[in-house]
C-alpha cells in the first residue's frame, strides 16, 4: 500500500490514497439489502399463511415465523410489517389465536430482542385471555402472557407494571386474576428493581384481595407474598405473612403491630420496608384501642431511628 502523504496541510492530510478509502460501501450495502429482501418475502408469506391457520397448523406456521425471524434480524418486525400484522390479528376473533401462537413463539425463540416489540400487546393478551367463546384463544392468550413477562428486563418494570395495573382494574375477572399472576411472576423474575416499586404495587394487590371472586382473592394473595419477598430487608421479612394476613383480615392488624413493635430494628430501613410497613402503621392509626396508637409510634420511632 502507498505511504500516507506527510504534508502537514489540511488537504494532505485529508487525502487517502485510492487502497485505503470506502468507495465499496455503496455496493456492500446494496449486497445486505439484496440478501435481506429474500428473507423478508418468506416473513410476507409465512404472515399471510398464520392469518389462515389455526389449532395446530397455527403453531407450526409461529414456530416458521419466530424461525425466519431470527435468521432476518429485529429490523424483519418493522420492515416486514410483523408487527403491524400482528396487531390487525388480534383485533380479529377469527385470527387472534394465530397471532396469540406466534407472540409466544417470537418470545419463546428471538427473546431479550423481541422485548420492545412484544410488550406492548400485553393489553391485547390480557383482554384475550377473558375471551368467552373459545378456549384455544384463552389458552393461547394465558401462554403468550407468561412468554412476554420471561423476555422482559428489569428496566421494563414501569411500562409492564402500568399494562398489569390496568389489567388488574379491569371488570373481567380472568383479566385481573391473569395480571395479578403475571406480576407475581415479574416480582420472581426481577426482585431488586421491583422492590423499588411496592409502594405503587401493594395498594394495587391489596385492594384486590377484596375481590368477589375467589380466584381473584388467591391471585392477589399470591402476588402480594411475591411482591413483599422483594423487599431484603432482614428485619421486616419474617413478618411478611403476618403482614399479608393483617391485610386480607383488618382484625389482625393489632397483633402485627405488637410484633412489629417488640422488634429491634437493625438495618437500615429503606424504600421496600418502608412501603410494607407504612400500610400497617396507618391502618393502626384508625384502630380506636389505643394500645394500638401508641405501638404504631413505639414502631415509628424504632424505624426513624434507622432511615
Amino acid at each position: 500500500m502507498a505511504a500516507l502523504p506527510r504534508s502537514n496541510s489540511f488537504e494532505g492530510r485529508k487525502a487517502l490514497p485510492k487502497t485505503s478509502s470506502f468507495d465499496d460501501v455503496t455496493f456492500m450495502q446494496a449486497a445486505m439489502n439484496d440478501t435481506f429482501m429474500k428473507g423478508s418475502d418468506d416473513i410476507k408469506a409465512c404472515l399471510e399463511t398464520l392469518i389462515l391457520a389455526k389449532g395446530e397448523e397455527a403453531i407450526t406456521a409461529a414456530d416458521k415465523l419466530s424461525a425466519l425471524i431470527v435468521a432476518a434480524g429485529v429490523r424483519s418486525f418493522t420492515e416486514c410489517n410483523v408487527v403491524e400484522t400482528l396487531k390487525k390479528m388480534l383485533g380479529d376473533r377469527d385470527t387472534s389465536e394465530a397471532a396469540l401462537r406466534a407472540i409466544s413463539s417470537i418470545c419463546d425463540n428471538v427473546g431479550g430482542r423481541a422485548e420492545p416489540f412484544m410488550v406492548p400487546f400485553l393489553p391485547n393478551v390480557l383482554s384475550a385471555v377473558a375471551d368467552k367463546k373459545s378456549k384455544e384463544v384463552r389458552d393461547a392468550a394465558e401462554d403468550a402472557g407468561v412468554a412476554i413477562i420471561c423476555i422482559c428486563s428489569v428496566q421494563a418494570s414501569k411500562n409492564l407494571q402500568s399494562f398489569l395495573f390496568a389489567g388488574i382494574a379491569e371488570t373481567n375477572w380472568q383479566t385481573k386474576m391473569w395480571s395479578l399472576r403475571l406480576l407475581g411472576q415479574f416480582a420472581e423474575q426481577a426482585d431488586a428493581p421491583f422492590s423499588r416499586t411496592l409502594y405503587q404495587v401493594i395498594p394495587v394487590v391489596s385492594s384486590a384481595m377484596w375481590d368477589t371472586k375467589k380466584e381473584v382473592k388467591q391471585a392477589a394473595k399470591d402476588a402480594t407474598l411475591q411482591a413483599l419477598k422483594t423487599c431484603q430487608n432482614k428485619d421486616i421479612r419474617p413478618f411478611i405473612p403476618a403482614v399479608i394476613e393483617a391485610i386480607e383480615n383488618p382484625s389482625e392488624v393489632a397483633e402485627t403491630l405488637h410484633k412489629l413493635s417488640s422488634t429491634v430494628f437493625v438495618q437500615s430501613v429503606d424504600n421496600p420496608a418502608l412501603s410494607i410497613a407504612v400500610p400497617i402503621l396507618m391502618r393502626g392509626c384508625q384502630e380506636k384501642k389505643t394500645e394500638s396508637k401508641r405501638r404504631v409510634c413505639v414502631i415509628a420511632d424504632n424505624m426513624c431511628k434507622l432511615i
